[in-house]
């Protein structure tokens, strides 16, 4: 009762103001939109405009002087753009002034719209959360909406466009629309007491297969890799190798300019740098980190290295620099051994840091980790070398940057399969809550398909319980309508939904 008394009150002040906001960027501009919404939103354009008898014609691009409504003075002459409810982004009546953008006419036009009644400014995501009350897009879509503002990549642009357009409610729907039709055929099972045992199996055996249809399309889903999260987040790639190998070199060279110390001295980087990148379309968050050494250290290199550790346990995407110098020595003194063994030796064996981890962990854990997620590993400093390096990783230079663009290639090869590409016929998950309740989804659809199957096998169909059978299909249909409608039963979680629509900006 509670929650539905927020829903009430959430509902009844959406609809009880008329509100009005800047829906452009801030600061000066060539152009500046205001937008109207609410049922006195009409009562704008006959107070601050020339139809004070009639309104314009819906949808067309109207030019006229903009007045303040107490004093008649024009503030400026712009487009005014008419649009009737339902025909409209919030479902609402909406009108909206397109304006020179100067800081003095937007804020005039909006002291004016604060004289009328029943006006107010409006609330982060107030547009957008009123369209979804108004039924004009579903939650999902309202959070691709979001996306789509927030995103800084053009592969982040696609997937949250796609989402906005409802590409990815749609599988979500579908399986909302087969699970309610398989519950109402379960229902009738032991509703309609003159249904023969033979027709009883029958609709009970198609129930069974639609449903688990359903959840191995929902587990296959879940199996994604998290690439939609991914995505939306950022792929968190760490620069590592020992002191002085070029790390920093090469994170200045990807972020494009100086942002970490260069010098020719060990241990310059004492702390972990993070930095948000766009490589060939995918986010990054690039960190550099402290170098891997491997004789004793200060107390705060030592915590520099720990805070290393840390970041590559965390990673999904590592960068292995190794200096092709030491390399080359090594390989020859150790009868051309390859160069996974001198990995092995100089960032796995001989790792040893005073009051970080203990010898037994080290000896336990010994970063073979490193080689379960994705690393490329760069051979840097070719530069300096005559040999010739065959077979080995990617040869490069950061300084003379030879081999950069193999390496941007590659790069960019590990960032499409870890993220994969956007696409209309395979939406990804794209955040932490559709999964949560997919995976709950998923458990009431097991419980209900090996009940049944248990039963089968002992011949015991006749002593199914189908109460909690349909319990099973009641719920796994509540988690997934959540995700659509944000919903438990017939009560909005409102708490969800003032989450999601406060971090949208004013005026979306």
């Amino acid at each position: 009762m509670f929650k539905f008394q927020r829903y009430y009150t959430t509902v009844k002040t959406l609809s009880e103001n008329t509100i009005y906001a800047l829906c452009s960027g801030q600061g000066k501009c060539g152009v500046a939109v205001i937008r109207i919404s609410g049922k006195d939103a009409s009562l704008a354009i006959k107070k601050l405009t020339k139809y004070n008898v009639s309104l314009p014609p819906p949808r067309y691009a109207n030019l006229t002087a903009i007045c303040h409504p107490k004093t008649n003075d024009v503030i400026d002459k712009g487009l005014l753009f008419w649009f009737p409810s339902p025909n409209s982004f919030t479902g609402e009546d909406v009108c909206e002034f397109q304006v020179h953008g100067g800081t003095a006419i937007v804020s005039s036009i909006l002291q004016a719209l604060e004289t009328l009644p029943n006006f107010r400014l409006a609330r982060p995501g107030e547009y957008t959360k009123r369209a979804f009350f108004n039924k004009k897009m579903d939650l999902v879509e309202a959070e691709g909406l979001a996306d789509l503002i927030n995103a800084e990549t053009e592969l982040q642009r696609k997937q949250a466009f796609l989402q906005s357009q409802g590409v990815l409610s749609k599988v979500y729907k579908k399986w909302k629309d087969d699970i309610f039709n398989s519950l109402m055929n379960f229902e009738s099972l032991f509703n309609f007491e003159n249904i023969e045992e033979y027709e009883s199996e029958k609709i009970l055996n198609e129930i069974f297969i639609k449903i688990e249809v359903i959840r191995n399309d929902v587990v296959k889903h879940l199996n994604d890799g998290t690439r939609g999260e991914t995505l939306r987040s950022g792929v968190q790639t760490v620069i590592l190798g020992e002191p002085n190998v070029g790390k920093s070199s090469l994170y200045n060279f990807l972020c494009k300019r100086n942002a970490a110390i260069v010098t020719p001295y060990p241990g310059t980087t004492r702390d972990t740098l993070e930095m948000n990148l766009d490589i060939l379309g995918y986010p990054v968050i690039l960190f550099d980190t402290c170098g891997l050494r491997y004789e004793d250290v200060d107390p705060i290199e030592a915590e520099g290295v720990k805070i290393a550790l840390s970041a590559i346990e965390k990673a999904q995407l590592l960068i292995l620099i190794v200096d092709v110098e030491k390399f080359t020595i090594w390989k020859k003194l150790n009868n051309n051994e390859v160069l996974f063994d001198f990995i092995k030796e100089h960032v796995v064996d001989n790792l040893k840091v005073p009051h970080i981890i203990n010898e037994m962990d080290l000896k336990e854990k010994k970063l073979e980790n490193l080689f379960n997620k994705k690393c490329i590993i760069l051979l840097n400093k070719v530069d300096k070398i005559n040999d010739t390096i065959e077979n080995e990783a990617l040869c490069v230079s950061v300084k003379t940057q030879k081999g950069l663009n193999k390496f941007i290639t590659k790069m960019g090869a590990h960032l499409k399969d870890i993220c994969a590409e956007p696409t209309k016929e395979n939406p990804a998950i794209t955040k932490l809550r559709y999964r949560l309740l997919l995976e709950k989804s998923e458990k009431h659809f097991n419980s209900f398909l090996d009940t049944i199957k248990e039963a089968r096998d002992s011949q015991k169909l006749n002593d199914l319980d189908y109460g909690l059978l349909g319990n099973d299909l009641r719920y796994s249909l509540r988690y997934i309508t959540e995700i659509i409608e944000g919903r438990k039963d017939n009560s909005p979680v409102v708490d969800v939904l003032d989450e999601i629509f406060h971090n949208f900006c004013i005026g979306k």
